[in-house]
């Protein structure tokens, strides 16, 4: 069965395909259901630190494709538990498979997974590594690129930028779980990002994922997303 918001992030760099100039509306999120989430929501959460790799540590899978298959699936799930299980997996492969053909697409889900895992300085190396493999898909070069654009810009202000990885995450989890209630919380955290910083420099990406949202409850079959942010 299809989800029903297939523009959620499965790969890494998805929500960093927000296309240049995008200038969406700013639509009226419904006040109603969902309270909005506490700003220290993240708070006492140190950054997850890369771990060291041990080439005699028991491999936590049978394959590099196995690793890879693993990661994928943890990091989509868009949960704390799922983006250590895709670190782990890929740190696995990053040490042990760096000839494999996976190794690339590792690098971007270890990238978005440290960026959630409140490590943008190993997320920013992970992207900057992607490039420096000098990839043939160069859509996925591009959104590597902005990736760090990204990050560079929300360490200019990290509590608005952990509050909106926050949101993304509850949209990638609504793609899995079906729960309205999860998007609608999302769309509350956007909206108050925009309302506190509306010159932020990722207020574009802010409202154009607001706009998505808003698209959603007049036409819930619609695809609402751009090629760059649907499931791969």
């Amino acid at each position: 069965m299809k989800a029903r918001y297939p523009f959620l992030l499965i790969l890494a760099t998805a929500i960093a395909g927000c296309p240049h100039g995008e200038k969406a509306s700013l639509p009226e999120i419904e006040k109603s259901a969902v309270p909005v989430a506490k700003p220290d929501a993240r708070a006492g959460l140190k950054p997850v630190e890369r771990p060291t790799f041990d080439a005699q540590m028991p491999a936590p899978c049978e394959s590099h494709t196995a690793c890879y298959l693993a990661a994928k699936d943890a990091h989509a799930s868009g949960k704390r538990a799922g983006y250590l299980l895709a670190l782990r997996d890929c740190e696995y492969y990053r040490g042990r498979y760096q000839l494999e053909k996976f190794y690339g697409m590792c690098l971007l889900i270890l990238a978005d997974a440290y960026r959630h895992l409140d490590n943008f300085e190993e997320a920013k190396n992970c992207y900057q590594k992607f490039i420096d493999t000098q990839p043939d898909d160069h859509e996925l070069a591009l959104q590597a690129r902005e990736g760090l654009d990204e990050i560079e810009a929300g360490e200019r202000e990290p509590a608005l930028y952990k509050r909106y990885l926050e949101a993304v995450s509850l949209l990638v989890r609504s793609n899995t779980e079906r729960d309205e209630q999860l998007v609608k919380k999302a769309g509350r955290i956007l909206e108050d990002i925009h309302l506190k910083l509306a010159d932020w420099d990722l207020d574009d990406k802010v409202r154009y994922l607001l706009d998505q949202i808003a698209g959603l409850s007049k036409d819930p079959k619609a695809d609402p997303a751009p090629k760059a942010v649907q499931a791969q």
